[in-house]
C-alpha cells in the first residue's frame, strides 16, 4: 500500500470493540494519536494492534493523548456510533472534537441518517447538513422502519435453523430453508 503524506493531514479510524464504537484520530504532522470515547471507557486492545499497523504503513511513531474530557459524555448505552460520527465530523471540519451542549441524541441519530442518505443520493455537493439546534431537528426525515422483508432464506446446513424459524414465527414472518 502506498500513502503520501502530502494527501491528508488526519487519519480517521472506526473501531468497533464489542458493541461500542470508537474514533481513533491519527495526526499526521504532530505523530499524535487521540481515541475518543463517549462512554469514556479504557482503550480497547484492538486499538494497539490498529495504532501498530499504522505506524508501519506510515512509518511514524504516534503518541497517545487522552481528550476524552473535550467530547460530548454519552447519557445512553446505545447512541456510540452516533457519537463517533459526530466526533469525526467536529475533527473533519474544524480539526479538534469540543463538547457538544446541548446534546439531543435523537436529533443526532435523525442528521447522522439524513446525510448519510444525502451522501449515497449524492445530494451533498457544497452545502453541509446544517448542525442540530433543537430536540425536534431532523427527527421526522427519514425515519427507519419496523417493517422486515416478507420472505427470508435460510441456509439449510446452518445449526441456528431452528432458532431463527422460531423467532420468525414468533413475528409471523415467512421463510425458505434452501
Amino acid at each position: 500500500m502506498e500513502i503520501y503524506k502530502d494527501n491528508y493531514d488526519i487519519l480517521l479510524a472506526s473501531i468497533a470493540a464489542g458493541a461500542h464504537w470508537y474514533l481513533a484520530a491519527f495526526f499526521i504532522e504532530t505523530k499524535i494519536v487521540v481515541v475518543y470515547d463517549s462512554l469514556h471507557y479504557p482503550i480497547p486492545q484492538i486499538f494497539t494492534r490498529l495504532k501498530s499497523c499504522i505506524e508501519s504503513v506510515l512509518h511514524k511513531q504516534f503518541t497517545l493523548k487522552n481528550e476524552n474530557n473535550n467530547i460530548t459524555l454519552q447519557q445512553n448505552g446505545y447512541d456510540c456510533g452516533v457519537h463517533a460520527f459526530r466526533n469525526a465530523e467536529e475533527i473533519c471540519f474544524h480539526g479538534e472534537c469540543k463538547l457538544l451542549v446541548p446534546y439531543y441524541a435523537e436529533a443526532e441519530r435523525a442528521r447522522a441518517r439524513e446525510i448519510l442518505r444525502r451522501l449515497k443520493d449524492k445530494e451533498i455537493t457544497d452545502l453541509w447538513v446544517p448542525h442540530v439546534q433543537s430536540d425536534f431537528d431532523y427527527i421526522d426525515l427519514n425515519k427507519p422502519t419496523d417493517t422486515v422483508a416478507e420472505e427470508v432464506s435460510v441456509v439449510k446446513d446452518d445449526s441456528d435453523i431452528q432458532s431463527i424459524e422460531k423467532t420468525f414465527a414468533q413475528k409471523n414472518i415467512a421463510t425458505t430453508v434452501v
